[in-house]
């Protein structure tokens, strides 16, 4: 993680680049399109770790679901990352992420990726996830906020 972390940081610094003014800034946002979007995770997939992990990572229906994004006119998608998915497999991880990111770009889909967000889960593990539920979200956090009320 830390050596991911330094990687991120030397390219922030290595195209850094002068800052804009205030014109040119107000140029490139006039030239946006509405941003508009939702949070994103197939619906094969009961948690994010699910989506990473190469035994369940499905770009057949994430191009699916991101094409009906597309159609509805979404512009970005918030998609979160998994730290044991890169852990377990960082070169698999990044090869799986670069997939959504084309996937994302020939819908027009901007990706706001969450990085390396494991609280939906106090002690997550690599492997069968738990089977996500129909109509919810997330459907392990559901679990979790169950538990602690409870």
């Amino acid at each position: 993680m830390i050596k991911l972390l330094s990687i991120l940081l030397f390219y922030s610094t290595v195209s850094a680049r002068d800052r804009w003014t205030e014109d040119q800034a107000n140029a490139w946002y006039k030239a946006q399109p509405f941003i508009i979007g939702s949070m994103f995770i197939p619906s094969d997939a009961g948690n994010q770790l699910e989506m990473w992990q190469a035994d369940t990572f499905n770009p057949t229906l994430i191009d699916k679901e991101l094409s009906w994004a597309g159609d509805l006119g979404m512009t970005t998608m918030r998609i979160f990352l998994h730290d044991i998915a890169y852990t377990e497999d960082p070169f698999g991880f990044k090869s799986r992420l670069e997939t959504v990111i084309k996937i994302c770009a020939k819908y027009g889909i901007k990706p706001t990726l969450t990085l390396f967000d494991s609280d939906w889960n106090r002690f997550p593990t690599a492997g069968k996830q738990p089977q996500p539920k129909q109509g919810v979200m997330l459907s392990s956090n559901f679990l979790i906020v169950n538990q602690l009320n409870g």
